[in-house]
C-alpha cells in the first residue's frame, strides 16, 4: 500500500534562506529557538490541485 503525503506541508528558513526545517506537516508545531535574527520565513506548500485552507499561529517570546 502507497501512502499518500500529507496535502500541506510547512517549511521553516532561517534569514540567510538556509533551512531550519524540512517538510513538516501541518499537524505538527515547531516549538524552538530561532537562530538567527531577521526575517524568517515559512513556506505552505500544497501538493493537490484542490483548493485548501489553513491557519497558522505564528508567536515570539
Amino acid at each position: 500500500m502507497v501512502q499518500e503525503a500529507p496535502p500541506l506541508t510547512y517549511r521553516l528558513y532561517n534569514p540567510d534562506k538556509s533551512p531550519l526545517l524540512g517538510d513538516m506537516t501541518t499537524s505538527k508545531d515547531y516549538r524552538g529557538q530561532l537562530f538567527q535574527s531577521g526575517d524568517q520565513v515559512i513556506e505552505v506548500i500544497n501538493s493537490t490541485n484542490a483548493p485548501s485552507s489553513y491557519e497558522r499561529l505564528v508567536a515570539v517570546k
